[in-house]
């Protein structure tokens, strides 16, 4: 589609069509209210201390019950390992390692803390250098939380307490980091003869192996626990294949926040722009109106001769060519 018949082709997606889009997006969170009691539509969840588990960016984005969330799919993957483990004298307690900083090369910059991905489906903890633990026994969830200095709070915010992120992440404990060696000893220790499930396995998508939690314990206290790998991985895999309800729920308002954002993008489209115009747009619209603040990928916004490049939008070439009339446009964004 060309430039000049962009904003043209938009002229049809007018009242009606929006208003479609309205009606999608209301009735879905009606029937995700009608299904889970727990989903209020809430505008500022700080005003409502009985609402602390819901995730929520605010008037008009959508509201999810984390408890309600990753409980039913923590419920899931333990049915999948007692599956994988018929005997229950084998199950023992799955052990996550949550994701860490990145630096900026020898710079004292962050990158934007992104949470790992399977850490994040069975928890949905948002801050780094977190630990989380699944007892495969009782189904009971257990979060340990870094020990940060009083000196974090100048940087960083108020510290939170362990009481606090229980109701947050809705698990069934919260302990700090430092307590996990003793935590681990009393649930699978030599006494229990129990193993600790870890992640190993390989990323189709990446090529990329998994690499087991580093446990923040003396190495004679870690020779004593067994570390099963071959188990946990696909149990979490199949898992994320079959979606819950609530997930499905967070894929369509995803889908119905980009499918908006590219309709403004062929709305504002037009000779001159510049290509980063586009993505600039496109990001302002996700974040401002869906709450949604990071693209899954580098945007893409190739024009003319650049959509012939796969990946284009790279630092080398980063959206930066001048839009011609009659220009061919491809944006990839999301």
């Amino acid at each position: 589609m060309t430039i000049s018949t962009l904003r043209a082709s938009t002229k049809t997606l007018t009242s009606e069509k929006l208003s479609k889009t309205a009606h999608f997006h209301n009735s879905l969170l009606s029937a995700t209210r009608t299904r889970r009691n727990t989903y209020g539509h809430i505008n500022c969840m700080a005003v409502n201390k009985s609402h602390v588990d819901i995730y929520n960016m605010g008037a008009h984005t959508l509201s999810i019950s984390r408890k309600q969330l990753h409980g039913e799919i923590r419920s899931k993957v333990v049915a999948a390992m007692h599956k994988a483990i018929p005997d229950p004298t084998k199950r023992g307690v799955a052990l996550l390692q949550g994701g860490a900083t990145f630096q900026l090369y020898s710079s004292d910059g962050e990158m934007l803390f992104k949470q790992d991905s399977y850490f994040f489906y069975l928890f949905g903890v948002s801050e780094d250098s977190w630990y989380g633990a699944l007892n495969m026994q009782t189904g009971k969830s257990t979060l340990f939380m870094p020990r940060l200095p009083d000196s974090y709070a100048v940087w960083m915010g108020p510290l939170k307490s362990p009481e606090y992120y229980l109701g947050r992440y809705g698990v069934d404990e919260v302990l700090y980091v430092d307590e996990m060696s003793k935590w681990l000893e009393t649930a699978v220790g030599k006494h229990q003869g129990l193993p600790i499930h870890v992640l190993s396995g390989t990323n189709t998508d990446s090529g990329m192996e998994f690499v087991s939690p580093k446990l923040p314990v003396e190495a004679t206290e870690a020779a004593t626990l067994e570390m099963e790998k071959d188990t946990l991985f696909n149990a979490i895999t199949e898992s994320r294949v079959r979606k819950t309800p609530e997930e499905i729920a967070i894929i369509r308002y995803a889908n119905q926040v980009g499918s908006k954002a590219h309709v403004e993008l062929m709305r504002t489209c037009k000779p001159g722009d510049m290509e980063y115009h586009l993505e600039s747009r496109f990001l302002s619209y996700c974040y401002s109106t869906g709450g949604s603040r990071s693209p899954m990928y580098g945007p893409i916004s190739a024009s003319g001769p650049n959509g012939a490049i796969l990946h284009y939008g790279h630092a080398g070439a980063p959206n930066d060519r001048q839009m011609q009339e009659g220009d061919m446009v491809l944006v990839d964004m999301g």
